[in-house]
């Protein structure tokens, strides 16, 4: 995931009506990931797919997010950074837990693909409200300048 990073942010940068795509593009490949993990039955295919695959479809969504809320938010920026590492870290802290909660109760094949459902639900929402057009937001620092 970080040798991609320079690539995945310029590409980003390059191409800004890209990023609605590709963060339905990484949504996809998170998902196809961890359902087809949950069907391994090798440590190198759950590698190749969670390991690898997962870790595409993840930096794929992660750009263009971080870079909608650097564009939009001008003001607040560090508000709004704020409110996004902050819930990154509380589902870092939750996350294991009920992992593994999962895989006691269910198994790794079961855990794997309720994992799937909760990203698709969780991120489905926000890909399609992730917007590239920037004239709304010309619209409110025009007139919030004039006032």
């Amino acid at each position: 995931m970080f040798i991609a990073s320079p690539l995945v942010a310029l590409a980003c940068q390059r191409f800004p009506k890209s990023r609605r795509i590709a963060n339905f593009v990484g949504l996809a490949i998170m998902t196809i990931a961890l359902v087809a993990a949950s069907y391994t039955n090798t440590t190198g295919a759950l590698l190749a797919t969670q390991g690898i695959l997962f870790g595409i479809g993840g930096l794929t969504m992660y750009f263009p997010a971080m870079y909608v809320i650097d564009e939009w938010f001008i003001a607040r920026k560090g508000l709004a950074f704020a409110i996004i590492w902050t819930g990154t870290g509380v589902g870092g802290a939750i996350f294991p837990f009920v992992s593994q909660w999962l895989l006691d109760t269910y198994g790794f094949r079961t855990a794997l693909r309720v994992w799937a459902v909760v990203i698709v639900s969780g991120m489905a929402v926000p890909g399609l409200l992730l917007s590239t057009d920037h004239s709304c937001r010309s619209y409110l620092l025009c007139h919030q300048s004039s006032s």
